[in-house]
């Protein structure tokens, strides 16, 4: 591999993101993996899952590096996690 192209995505466009897995805290409820396809994820924010057509506050968010390390936001083309007090 010679290079590897930027992801695709605009930071001004509506949030878009793939969860793609998930783990359960007793403390935090469920801590969401994420991947930022558009938009920008920051704490504070409410989401909605398709899913359910719920709609949750993010209280924190974060990336992975040899643990995970919280952060103010997550970006277009970044993997990150989420915590929303998401019981169910």
């Amino acid at each position: 591999v010679h290079r590897i192209p930027p992801p695709r995505g605009s930071p001004d466009a509506p949030l878009s993101a793939l969860v793609f897995d998930s783990v359960f805290d007793p403390y935090r409820g469920a801590v969401i993996y994420v991947r930022v396809f558009d938009g920008i994820l920051r704490k504070g924010m409410r989401i909605k899952m398709v899913s359910t057509g719920k709609v949750f506050e993010v209280s924190e968010l974060g990336v992975f590096h040899l643990k995970m390390v919280s952060a103010p936001s997550l970006e277009a083309g970044e993997v990150g996690y989420l915590v929303a007090g998401i019981k169910d």
